[in-house]
């Protein structure tokens, strides 16, 4: 089936940002037809079959046409985590009642500046979806000025086979007039567990504040599956020993190759408003994986901030399973080699190029962008000091990766 995309002129051989004109796209300027084979380059993840895939491959600004009644628009503006009732069109398919709310926490915009959007498609409609997915979330890059954070981020773990969410950049009209230009990341979900596991039947929880002690295990803030905590409670309580104790009493419980892989790539790509940097952890899930004896594995989540200062120590951490790590030599030495295969990877596939591609492809719609947040020098300024740590992260690790 061809889907209306609105792809936007890029010139490959330029990566200078010289922002032209500002006027905004229309559906008839930008409408080019997506071929949604396999062909083309298009990434491919495990389980991955459903014709939306194109929509994250990234090469693409589509176009989801948004409708809220004014009834509903008072409705969010008196109750923005109560979803209400509006209509979505994505190419030829019409879908005329899902659900519509704002999102956020220190990103939160109201209707009247720019909303970060959450639309559940199969609120009012039972299994109504698009393409396979049941629910869109629409980012609004309020932490982010150069709009390449999460594309780039959750695009490496992936490319590692580490279970992500796949992303790319999305217009949404709002009533037939463009509203704002947005990172479009897949919701973490049952579809989204299938995907990426071979029994998505267990349990997910994202990490909002809590650690891994008995403390915090009520908080832990469940998303899918039975709301079993026995697991964690017993994660905890294995990870209250010392070191190798430790590391050897929560083996049952946490899967510690998958954790290391998961931090590793965290360090390549400066997530530390995550666990186990934040303090207490946050910013991810944790999804207990039935075919795996029920072990934890992690889930990056909220990766708008990742790429800050090139220099930051990776060690510098909080979350108790990596200081347990960081206790025995041999796990610290296992984490150093999982860093050092994740960046000589990074460089074989030439990651600044990738950005540099990626940075060109979004020139256009993000000096079109209506409600842009940042002035166009700060974002130009802001994917500088972006390639400036990719290309210096790994310099800054050779003291730690020598050791």
């Amino acid at each position: 089936m061809n889907l209306i995309l609105a792809l936007f002129a890029c010139s490959a051989g330029n990566i200078e940002l010289t922002f032209g004109d500002t006027s905004r796209p229309s559906v008839e300027e930008t409408a080019p037809i997506l071929d949604t084979g396999e062909e083309g380059g298009v990434e491919q993840v495990p389980g991955a079959k459903d014709p939306i895939e194109e929509l994250f491959a990234g090469e693409s600004v589509p176009i989801f046409e948004l409708e809220l009644s004014d009834a509903a628009q008072a409705a969010l503006a008196q109750d923005p985590e109560t979803y209400v009732e509006g209509a979505l069109t994505f190419g030829s398919v019409r879908l005329e009642r899902v659900g519509v709310r704002l999102k956020g926490e220190n990103s939160f915009q109201p209707l009247s500046q720019k909303a970060a959007f959450k639309i559940k498609l199969d609120h009012y409609v039972e299994d109504q979806e698009l393409y396979g997915l049941r629910s869109l979330t629409f980012n609004n890059l309020v932490s982010d000025a150069t709009y390449l954070h999460e594309w780039m981020s959750y695009r490496h773990f992936r490319l590692l086979e580490l279970p992500a969410a796949r992303t790319g950049h999305a217009w949404i009209h709002l009533n037939g007039e463009p509203y704002s230009l947005y990172a479009f990341v897949e919701t973490i979900d049952r579809r989204f567990l299938k995907r990426w596991f071979d029994d998505p039947d267990g349990t997910l929880w994202e990490l909002a504040d809590v650690d891994f002690q008995i403390g915090y295990i009520e908080s832990f803030q469940l998303e899918e599956g039975e709301d079993n905590r026995e697991l964690l409670v017993n994660l905890a309580t294995a990870l209250a020993m010392p070191g190798e104790k430790a590391i050897e009493a929560a083996e049952p419980y946490l899967n510690w190759s998958k954790f290391l892989d998961f931090w590793a790539a965290e360090i390549v790509v400066g997530q530390f408003d995550s666990y186990p940097y934040s303090s207490p952890g946050d910013d991810c899930h944790v999804y207990s994986d039935p075919s795996d004896g029920g072990r934890l594995v992690f889930i990056p989540h909220g990766m708008d901030e990742t790429y800050g200062s090139a220099s930051a120590d990776p060690v510098a951490v909080y979350g108790l399973a990596a200081r347990r790590c960081l206790e025995v030599q041999s796990c610290e030495d296992e984490l150093r080699a999982k860093v050092k295969d994740q960046l000589r990877l990074a460089e074989e596939r030439d990651t600044a190029a990738e950005f540099d591609d990626a940075r060109t492809r979004l020139r256009d719609p993000i000096a079109e962008d209506p409600r842009r947040l940042y002035d166009l020098p700060t974002v130009t300024a802001t994917q500088a000091a972006m390639r400036t740590f990719i290309t210096e992260r790994e310099p800054n690790l050779s003291r730690w990766l020598s050791k």
